[in-house]
């Protein structure tokens, strides 16, 4: 067994997390336990991706073979029932479990990216109400505090020019590029990729008018040259 104790950026309670991958374990899914206040590690709904613990900023603090003894040695005993809502013997204070990204499905990664933005867009004074249904190419709505309104497309996975959103000049994409995200109109975006890339005469473009750039995988971010012009664009 390789035994993974590590810690969340965040998490007031360090050190309190320990991951166990048996022999034949997928790489990408590793069932996660806590110390709870009864000093038994309980296997919760968080998992551990390995292959990306640096992007979630995971700092492990052992990553070593052992025997199932040595982990009781080391560790105490381990319980394998996971936590639910339902349990009659809730977690310690609030009950909450911090989540794993890559645990959610696209909707609730949608959802969480959400929250996060608009969280950063507060700091710039605007308030955001999600559209149940897209109106102009939006997926929201941000009004800043002297009345400006803002619509929105947000583009969780990375950066994105789409020929359906040339219509809407008013409408402004928001989207990653691994830790920065970047909000500016949409026809400012297709004229700033015209001048600095050769995305307008790309296969993608010329064949379904659009072209992306997943963020999630650090190998196809944005070109340098383009995010050298989308500068004044970041938000933080």
């Amino acid at each position: 067994m390789r035994v993974i104790h590590f810690t969340a950026a965040g998490d007031d309670q360090p050190n309190l997390y320990l991951a166990i991958k048996q022999r034949g374990d997928s790489n990408i899914r590793i069932p996660v336990y806590r110390k709870e206040a009864d000093g038994v590690y309980h296997q919760t709904p968080v998992f551990f991706p390995s292959c990306t613990k640096f992007m979630y900023q995971i700092d492990v603090k052992v990553d070593q073979q052992m025997t199932a003894k040595d982990i009781r040695k080391r560790f105490g005993e381990i319980s394998a029932r996971r936590r639910s809502p339902s349990d009659r013997h809730p977690l310690p204070g609030h009950g909450l479990t911090r989540i794993a990204f890559s645990a959610l499905d696209n909707k609730q990664r949608e959802a969480y990216h959400y929250q996060k933005v608009s969280a950063i867009l507060a700091d710039y004074g605007l308030t955001c109400t999600w559209l149940i249904a897209d109106w102009r190419g939006a997926d929201f709505v941000a009004v800043g505090i002297d009345g400006t309104a803002l619509l929105i497309q947000l583009k969780s996975g990375g950066y994105e020019i789409n020929e359906k959103y040339r219509a809407y000049t008013d409408l402004w994409m928001l989207f990653p590029n691994g830790e920065d995200w970047y909000l500016i109109k949409h026809h400012d975006l297709v004229e700033i990729a015209g001048q600095m890339t050769n995305h307008l005469q790309s296969k993608s473009w010329t064949k379904t008018g659009k072209y992306t750039i997943f963020s999630v995988n650090p190998k196809r971010r944005i070109p340098s040259q383009l995010a050298e012009s989308l500068h004044p664009y970041k938000i933080n």
